[in-house]
């Protein structure tokens, strides 16, 4: 199983002139595969990575099939800032594109959740054949559209969620960065 680090990929300790999150020292973060049930389980269940990352329609984490989520086409990545788990990526093959879901601990937040999702975003074009990876962002949190852009997400098409979210409709608005924009 490779991982990829952030001092390995500021090319060991110096960071990149056009990057200026990465000007600062940050901590080692690291992202690696992982299939480890018992890890993705721990992770998705925190009641404020549920939270984030669920609609009306599941009440409680105990409503997700974790066996069939393990089974879906994709791969997850687990985060480790400075030796600790700091989260998971949770992405799914869809055709030619890889949809990416973010389920970041509070020591990956931030800066470090920018540097870890660039991490990732460099494990999928390096280690798959995707043309693109894409996520979205709910109306309600605002927060989660402007870290898809600074991650280097674009905005596209915002549609309609089928259920609502704190018992108010919401939308989604998809987010894109492809193979050949990515840097």
């Amino acid at each position: 199983v490779a991982s990829w680090s952030s001092r390995a990929a500021l090319g060991g300790g110096h960071r990149p002139h056009h990057d200026p999150l990465l000007l600062f020292p940050c901590e080692m973060i690291t992202v690696e595969q992982t299939t480890d049930a018992e890890y993705i389980k721990s992770v998705l269940t925190k009641p404020e990575i549920f939270a984030s990352i669920s609609d009306d329609s599941r009440k409680d984490s105990s409503v997700l099939d974790f066996d069939a989520a393990m089974r879906m086409p994709g791969y997850f990545l687990r985060v480790i800032v400075d030796g600790v788990s700091g989260g998971l990526f949770w992405l799914l093959r869809k055709g030619d594109l890889i949809e990416a879901h973010t389920a970041l601990l509070e020591n990956c937040r931030g800066r470090n959740a920018i540097i870890a999702t660039k991490l990732g975003i460099r494990w999928v074009f390096e280690k798959t054949d995707a043309s693109g990876v894409v996520s979205y962002a709910w109306s309600d949190c605002p927060a989660v559209a402007w870290f898809c852009r600074a991650v280097g997400m674009r905005p596209g098409k915002t549609e309609a969620w089928p259920n609502t979210r704190g018992g108010k409709p919401v939308e989604i608005t998809w987010f894109t960065l492809n193979r050949k924009e990515f840097s």
